[in-house]
């Protein structure tokens, strides 16, 4: 998260590792390095479960839903279908279908799908990646 910083330097510089550790610094339109937050509350990570402020998207999305008239969740899917490939968009989509959250998915083009659908057809959530 950024509020909490980058995280610590994967190490060699030269890895693949510390390459994606430092693209993900990066806005991926802009290009600029993400703010990091610099107020002094408290973060809670993995070691205060109870606390953590990293798991609570479903708790957020149902409070939103409740709260926010007209509320919906927007997929905004990019060309290369990434999105599929990351456990905790997949569950977000997940959670919205079964709350009964309306979305509204978007996709790049119908070559995009046509390019990778093979990939999506067989898209098994326990192949996604997660970064915490």
């Amino acid at each position: 998260t950024i509020c909490g910083g980058f995280g610590p330097s994967p190490a060699p510089q030269t890895s693949p590792a510390w390459a994606e550790w430092r693209r993900k610094q990066r806005d991926t339109v802009t290009g600029d390095v993400l703010p990091v937050c610099s107020c002094t509350e408290r973060k809670y990570f993995n070691n205060d479960p109870t606390e953590c402020e990293l798991n609570k998207f479903d708790d957020m999305m149902a409070y939103l839903f409740s709260s926010v008239p007209g509320f919906s969740h927007i997929v905004v899917v990019d060309e290369d279908f990434h999105l599929f490939w990351r456990a905790w968009c997949v569950a977000e989509i997940v959670e919205a279908e079964a709350t009964g959250i309306p979305q509204v998915v978007y996709l790049h083009s119908q070559r995009s799908v046509d390019d990778h659908y093979d990939s999506l057809a067989s898209l098994d959530v326990r192949h996604c990646s997660a970064s915490r």
